[in-house]
Formats: structure tokens, C-alpha cells, sequence
């Protein structure tokens, strides 16, 4: 947590004092984007039980302190997942919150910048609002957006833990994405199994649920495209980050993912198999389990990574601080090289 707390303050202190002018997204020539993971996002989901869309959110509480600072909880329900009979998290449920503090009210950034983390604590939009009393990152997100003069805004549930099929417990969330990109690679290639992209499109719908809230409580600039923010988040939410800043069009103008080195994933694993003398990581057990790491040259998993893996995308002038030191046995000195698409 500290060691997230000083990256991203670091960044963000440098990215909203900086003076790059906005960019165009119309100018953005991708390296190798086939258009999937766009049309998915842009998709409009629809609830197959009431036949409504899916996209709402309602808030689940407001709270001032006599200084001026304000926290709002949101119960957000991003996307749909699979059906109804496959899964017990057909709609995926949030809870955002928000953090606006007494210094935007003279900020010359008002709140229409924001630092938005994502973590994956399991607490829905039917939950009670998350405590935020000694709780280290959500105090941290506090800290920083108040240090930065900025919103700060944490995201619960990306992903949620899921139930498959009947199944009596809920998934862990590497077994999760081993259970569906099994089934992308054998079963066929639903955009849905690739578990990356509903994580990026609940993460960015929730976003879109920010941004409405303060635009109605009139906190935000009248223009609706000055709203810019900087995602980030660790593990496969940091994954979810890089892709969030390839699809946030203008909005998303930064990203710090924290996570190991995830552009050109089948070189890097190729790399990682030769340092570990054909062997893996022992982090891998939920892909050696399902017997996925042989399948990293096949055809399906090449197009599994055209649509997650972040060098397929043109980042244009949007930053991105990518932290890949870890605990765990992913990184060597030297794949932060291959993270390069223009090299």
C-alpha cells in the first residue's frame, strides 16, 4: 500500500502540472487494433430479466464534516456477464466513492480531475457503504487526491467473484480467469471469456457514473469533456488499467499500472519459460493448473492476446507509468524491454 501511495502520488503531482494540450482521439493511429475491445465497451448492455439497460446507479450515501470535506458512496451496476443461468453475477455490481475535499472549491482544477483506483474488495452496490475509518488505501486515496487537489475515487469489485454454472463457492479471481480463458481457447471465443475486457468496460462504466454524479450536483466544469482522470490499480486491475487508457478516449489521459510487464505478454512469457529453465513461476499454478502455458503460441491464444494485450494500442500522448517491481518471481532486469511497440 505505501509503496502505491508514493508511486501514484509522485505521478499524479507530475501529471496534473502538466501542460501538454488535450489530445484528439480521431488522430490516433493504432499499432495493431482490431477493433473488438472497442465495439464490446461501446456496446449497450441490456438486462435479459427486466430488458432494460444495465448501466445505473443510485446513491447509497452522502457524508460532510464541518470542515468541508465531503465523501459520497455510489451503488453502481456496470455490465452484463455471460447469462442469467451461467453465472450468479449476471450484473456486475460496484460501490464507488468518491472523496471531495475542501480545497476544490478554489482548486483551478475544480473537480473535473480525478485519481480513480481500482481494487477488487467485495462490496456491491446491495451492500452497506464500505467503512472508511481505518482503512489504510481508502485513507490513502483521500490523502493523495487532497495533496494532488483533486477527486479521488476508489472502485470496488473489479472483478467480482463469481459463481459458474451452478457451482457451490465463488471462484477466486486467477482461478476465474483461468476458468474463462480456458474456455476462450476451447470452447469458443466469446469477448466475454476473456475476463479482461468486462473488467475494463465495469471499470470505465463506473467512471461514467462519477462523472454523471458530479455534473447533477453541479460540482463540475459545464463542459463535460474537460473531465480528465489517471487510473490505476495492482494485479490484474493494473492490467485493467493499461487498457482502460487505450479505451477512455479523452477522459483518460494517464494510467499507472501496477502489475508486472504486460505488453507483449507471448514474448514475455517465452522469456520467463527459458529463465525458469522451461518451467514457470510458481504465481502460474492457476494457468499450469488448467494447462493453459502450452497454448501460449497457439492460434486461439494469439487471438485472446490481439484483444488484452496492452501493445496492440496506440497510447498517443496519454502517460503511462508502468510499475512492474514485484514480490513474486515475474520480472528480470531486462523485460521492460519488450514493452516497446515501436521499437
Amino acid at each position: 500500500v505505501a509503496l502505491i501511495g508514493f508511486l501514484i502520488a509522485g505521478f499524479s503531482t507530475n501529471w496534473f502540472s502538466s501542460s501538454k494540450e488535450d489530445s484528439n482521439d480521431d488522430d490516433v493511429i493504432p499499432v495493431n487494433d482490431n477493433g473488438l475491445l472497442r465495439e464490446y465497451i461501446n456496446r449497450l448492455d441490456i438486462n435479459q430479466i427486466t430488458g432494460q439497460p444495465v448501466f445505473n446507479y443510485k446513491i447509497l450515501k452522502e457524508e460532510n464534516t464541518e470542515n468541508g470535506n465531503k465523501t459520497v458512496w455510489l451503488g453502481v451496476h456496470s455490465v452484463t456477464y455471460l447469462t442469467p443461468e451461467a453465472s450468479d453475477q449476471y450484473v456486475w455490481s460496484h460501490q464507488v466513492v468518491i472523496f471531495l475535499h475542501d480545497k476544490l472549491k478554489n482548486s483551478i482544477f475544480n473537480t473535473s480531475r480525478a485519481i480513480v483506483y481500482l481494487d477488487g474488495v467485495d462490496a456491491s452496490a446491495e451492500d452497506p457503504p464500505i467503512k472508511t475509518e481505518n482503512n489504510d488505501l481508502l485513507n490513502l486515496i483521500w490523502e493523495i487526491s487532497y495533496d494532488s487537489n483533486v477527486v479521488g475515487v476508489f472502485i470496488t469489485r473489479i472483478p467480482p467473484r463469481i459463481k459458474y454454472e451452478g457451482e457451490d463457492s465463488r471462484h477466486s479471481e486467477d482461478d476465474l480467469m483461468a476458468v474463462f480463458w480456458q474456455k476462450y481457447l476451447f470452447e469458443g471465443k466469446n469477448i466475454e471469456n476473456t475476463f479482461d475486457a468486462p473488467m475494463t468496460k465495469a471499470a470505465m462504466k463506473c467512471v461514467d457514473a462519477v462523472q454523471d454524479y458530479l455534473q447533477q450536483v453541479g460540482t463540475e466544469n459545464e463542459d463535460e469533456n474537460d473531465f480528465k482522470y489517471v487510473i490505476t490499480g495492482a494485479s490484474k486491475r493494473g492490467w485493467t488499467s493499461w487498457l482502460v487508457a487505450a479505451m477512455g478516449q479523452q477522459r483518460t489521459q494517464a494510467a499507472l499500472p501496477v502489475v508486472m510487464s504486460m505488453a507483449n505478454i507471448q514474448q514475455h512469457l517465452h522469456r520467463m519459460n527459458r529463465i525458469y529453465n522451461n518451467n514457470w513461476p510458481f504465481t502460474f499454478e492457476w494457468l499450469v493448473k488448467r494447462k493453459l502455458m502450452g497454448e501460449i503460441d497457439s492460434s486461439n491464444y494469439t487471438d485472446l492476446m490481439s484483444i488484452v494485450d496492452p501493445i496492440n494500442y496506440d497510447y498517443h500522448d496519454k502517460l503511462i507509468y508502468h510499475e512492474s517491481s514485484t514480490s513474486d518471481e515475474f520480472l528480470d532486469r531486462k523485460s521492460t524491454r519488450l514493452n516497446s511497440s515501436h521499437n
